[in-house]
């Protein structure tokens, strides 16, 4: 069954001292070998409005004990920005 967790319940959940013991023992497992990541992958696919993307990133990651898969996905919007009329764009 998916654990849907959001930020604050993420904060209510796990203190900072258990979030770093965790971090160090999926560390620990990934050098063993025991365990695995998908680096974040993003994806920008542009809107019906020229300038405007839809944002997607996500991550992926599994150890082996104990036994866990988890994945992160967030979804956001950006538009390019014109800069002094030149044509040059930043993202905002």
């Amino acid at each position: 069954m998916a654990l849907l967790i959001d930020n604050t319940i993420a904060e209510q959940a796990l203190r900072m001292p258990e979030a770093i013991d965790a971090m160090e023992s999926a560390w620990k497992q990934y050098a063993e070998g025991n365990a695995a990541f998908q680096p974040r992958t993003d994806l920008w696919a542009p809107t019906a409005t020229r300038g405007d993307y839809f944002r997607w990133g996500s991550l992926l990651g599994a150890l082996r004990d104990p036994p866990i898969l988890a994945f992160s996905l967030q979804a956001g919007h950006s538009s390019v920005a014109k800069l002094r009329g030149r044509g040059n764009g930043r993202l905002v």
